[in-house]
């Protein structure tokens, strides 16, 4: 990364979960910045099924094309709305009910947690209602900054397991250095410095 931008990238990805890794500062938070469409790159071109990758458009199978999850999700959670509230915020731009408890389960969630304020949550529980939310919204590309910054190895293993299954996003990309999620990875790009 060049001050603080990514200095350049080349690579590809494609279904499944692609495990983003490389040192620290190397630049993979600001490429999902990029593919997120939340940062301009000021050169270059991020192509999709051959043409431009337009990350806020909607896609067939709903939703919008793509969501980010940052790596300190209780900074994107409004702590004065409950866990339920953030989540169904979502759920209902969708025109769609809240997520079933199942949902929450599968994130390693007791249903009682969308009764919590998110100011309470803790940082864990903080990242795994972010990826919810994000999942909520149906994207055809999730990407993850490093989603198990929080977690502890049962819920990394939930997580991972939610986020590898039939009903994940089609992409997934986790900037990670987890060699959990490098090993249950359907590919990987490697950043270098």
């Amino acid at each position: 990364a060049v001050d603080g931008r990514l200095a350049a990238c080349a690579g590809a990805v494609g279904a499944g979960l692609t495990a983003l890794t490389g040192p620290s500062g190397v630049g993979k938070s600001t490429l999902l910045r990029v593919l997120g469409g939340l940062l301009a790159a000021s050169a270059g071109r991020v192509v999709w099924e051959g043409g431009a990758w337009l990350p806020a458009s909607p896609w067939p199978g709903g939703g919008r094309r793509a969501q980010v999850v940052f790596a300190e999700a209780s900074r994107t959670l409004r702590s004065d709305r409950t866990a339920g509230a953030l989540v169904g915020q979502v759920a209902a731009a969708r025109g769609e009910p809240m997520p079933p408890e199942a949902a929450w389960r599968a994130l390693g969630l007791a249903p009682s947690v969308a009764d919590l304020p998110a100011g309470r949550l803790s940082g864990g529980m903080a990242a795994r209602v972010a990826i919810l939310r994000a999942l909520t919204a149906r994207p055809e590309v999730l990407l993850l900054d490093e989603p198990t910054a929080a977690l502890d190895d049962e819920a990394t293993a939930t997580v991972l397991a939610a986020l590898t299954s039939t009903t994940a996003p089609p992409v997934v990309i986790a900037a990670t250095h987890d060699p959990r999620w490098v090993a249950a990875a359907d590919a990987k790009l490697t950043l270098e410095g």
